[in-house]
């Protein structure tokens, strides 16, 4: 559970959600993400993050 609590740690210090259900799915498409990284083991930039920084740039 640490891993959760520092990700909204870290989404409520840069408030970049506006809503609960943002939260709730973009933290399941991050865990999704992540977990994919974990099992598949590719590079971060095969995957794609690059619509997680863009969210949240929307969002400030």
């Amino acid at each position: 559970m640490g891993a959760d609590e520092e990700f909204y740690r870290k989404a409520n210090a840069k408030k970049v959600f506006r809503s609960p259900f943002e939260v709730t799915l973009f933290h399941a498409l991050y865990m999704s993400a992540h977990s994919m990284l974990s099992l598949k083991k590719v590079k971060i930039g095969e995957v794609g993050i690059s619509p997680f920084s863009g969210k949240q740039k929307d969002s400030i």
